[in-house]
């Protein structure tokens, strides 16, 4: 169980002007055959300092998978479990973040299937394309709100364990649309296929400014002291 979120970090690296500081320090997914249906597990480590995430498990709609939060031994997880072969057969679209953005990720013409996650705010994302899986979560959290830096998008990108990663931070001018963002790309999970790498699914980075970034970090690091308990925005 897997994904490391770490806001701190985030509002170092933003406060250094630097764009590749890895913020996901582990990750791991497995896929599982159910009754002739592909799914995939995938768990998110999140390093937030003393905050807290909730307890839950949510489904999402139509039984395709479930989206999780839960804080064990001092860390904080995120998981996203998918029922491929139900989700990839929806169709796809030009993907938007809870803001209203664009996800960071140029999809070369794929369509990218949303799937919302019921009472929250937020989104899992999946596509495939020449035997690589894009999969992704993009959630709203309330405290977050308070950050007031406009419509922007922050995502570094890293990779782990061969898994291609993008995460950051999403904000908006409107209430409950600012929050967390993470996309990775997995190739070699379905049969008879070649794994292409994520050059299938190519990270968009949007140009944020310099003084937009420092005062990002400035924020970030502000909220981060205040060690409380972090709510996803309700639907």
């Amino acid at each position: 169980m897997r994904y490391l979120l770490l806001i701190s970090t985030l509002a170092l690296a933003l406060g250094c002007g630097k764009s590749g500081t890895q913020w996901v320090t582990d990750f791991n997914y497995q896929t599982d055959d159910q009754d002739d249906q592909k799914w995939i597990v995938s768990d998110m480590k999140l390093n937030i300092g003393d905050n807290e995430l909730p307890d839950l498990n949510v489904p999402l709609p139509r039984d395709y998978g479930y989206f999780r939060s839960w804080r064990l031994n001092g860390e904080n997880y995120l998981g996203v479990d998918v029922n491929l072969s139900e989700v990839l057969g929806l169709p796809g679209q030009l993907a938007t973040l809870p803001n209203g953005q664009a996800i960071p990720v140029d999809t070369n013409g794929v369509g990218v299937i949303e799937v919302p996650i019921e009472n929250i705010n937020g989104k899992i994302y999946a596509a495939v394309a020449n035997g690589t899986t894009l999969l992704g979560v993009a959630v709203s959290i309330s405290q977050l709100d308070d950050l007031k830096v406009g419509e922007i998008g922050v995502f570094p990108r890293f990779n782990i364990k061969g898994v291609d990663v993008m995460a950051g931070v999403f904000a908006s001018e409107s209430t409950g649309k600012t929050g967390l963002a993470i996309f990775a790309t997995i190739g070699g999970i379905w049969e008879d296929t070649v794994k292409m790498g994520p050059e299938v699914f190519e990270w968009r980075t949007e140009y944020v400014t310099r003084s937009k970034r420092r005062r990002l970090a400035r924020k970030l690091r502000r909220q981060m002291r205040r060690r409380m308990q972090l709510d996803f925005v309700e639907r």
